[in-house]
């Protein structure tokens, strides 16, 4: 009986600590945007008329665009992260499985080539993901005869086309000039939130939001496909069906990411985990905690990409996959702790 007892308060200190640690993530989140707005190459004054209009413009036009693109492309990452390794129960899977980020930098790099710039560049990356997206479902359409696990499918599919785009990459970077081409391709393929505007956050978020929505609203589909096809199944689930709607919606939202920002490494790889080391449990509250952490690990990495060196502007991944080391380098640390003990 007092076990019982006890029980749903047990359940209700989880739930309270779970909202608590999240809500405490997005005071973080709120504090670096505040510290990030404050930094630039132009300084905010509102001291008179005339830099308070030059001001106003430039916040409003590229300062808060770039908070926000920061803010929804490490979200994305994250949500995507965590969607991808609960659909393929894998905690090595990304947003990169479906090979869309590979997809994205081969249509941006040949846009590069061809001299595009600006919307254009962001129009030739988004299509080359897509058709990255559009490979990885057709080869799996065509494996379905070979009676292999629908995860298995998706894995090797993604493989196949990161592979075969990453080698178009290189043959694109060899026929680049060294001097501006080869390293605007190199640049772009590193991540950076320099070149964001008010218009481009726009046609972002425009594709990024309604499929990140959807797929906090499909929360319930992921958990039961992540306990096998045979539980899928008896609650009147297609997994085929369904691993194919999560992951369209988490490759349309990673390609409306890269193809604006660029490839942003290991984000979507290490927040799922981060998340999960918090809130112990994948639910609403974990998904809403990748977003949060998602979003301040890319926050925090271009604010230190444009204040570390003065006058220039390092790429974004650089701190990302730094964070990514000291991550599970404490994993580690920690594993082999527990091990001499």
């Amino acid at each position: 009986m007092k076990r019982s007892t006890d029980l749903p308060r047990v359940q209700r200190h989880s739930r309270l600590s779970a909202e608590c640690i999240t809500l405490l993530s997005f005071a973080i989140l709120f504090i670096l945007s505040l510290v990030s707005l404050n930094f630039g190459s132009f300084k905010i004054d509102f001291s008179s008329q005339e830099k308070k209009e030059i001001s106003l413009k430039i916040f409003q036009t590229l300062r808060l665009p770039r908070i926000l693109a920061a803010i929804l492309a490490g979200g994305v990452l994250g949500v995507t992260g965590a969607v991808c390794q609960t659909v393929f129960c894998n905690p090595l899977a990304s947003p990169d499985i479906t090979g869309v980020a590979s997809g994205a930098s081969f249509g941006a790099a040949a846009a590069i080539l061809c001299g595009f710039a600006g919307l254009l560049r962001t129009a030739a990356a988004f299509i080359g993901g897509v058709a990255a997206l559009m490979l990885l479902l057709f080869f799996v359409r065509l494996s379905q005869r070979s009676g292999n696990e629908h995860r298995t499918r998706y894995i090797l599919a993604g493989i196949l086309i990161s592979s075969a785009a990453d080698a178009g990459l290189m043959i694109l970077k060899t026929a680049a000039d060294p001097e501006r081409e080869l390293a605007a391709i190199e640049f772009w393929t590193m991540g950076s939130f320099a070149s964001i505007t008010d218009k481009r956050f726009l046609i972002m978020a425009a594709v990024a939001i309604p499929a990140l929505v959807l797929l906090f609203l499909f929360n319930k589909q992921t958990l039961i496909l992540s306990r096998g096809s045979v539980e899928a199944r008896s609650v009147g689930l297609s997994p085929a069906l369904w691993q194919a709607i999560l992951l369209l919606l988490a490759a349309l939202a990673v390609a409306a990411v890269v193809s604006t920002v660029g490839v942003i490494g290991f984000v979507g790889l290490i927040v799922p985990h981060m998340a999960l080391a918090l809130v112990k449990k994948r639910g609403k509250a974990f998904l809403f905690l990748c977003f949060i952490i998602g979003a301040g690990i890319t926050v925090l990495s271009d604010l230190l990409a444009r204040t570390l060196v003065p006058k220039a502007e390092l790429p974004v991944s650089i701190f990302c996959v730094g964070f990514a080391v000291i991550w599970f380098a404490c994993i580690f640390t920690r594993g082999k702790v527990r091990e001499g003990d």
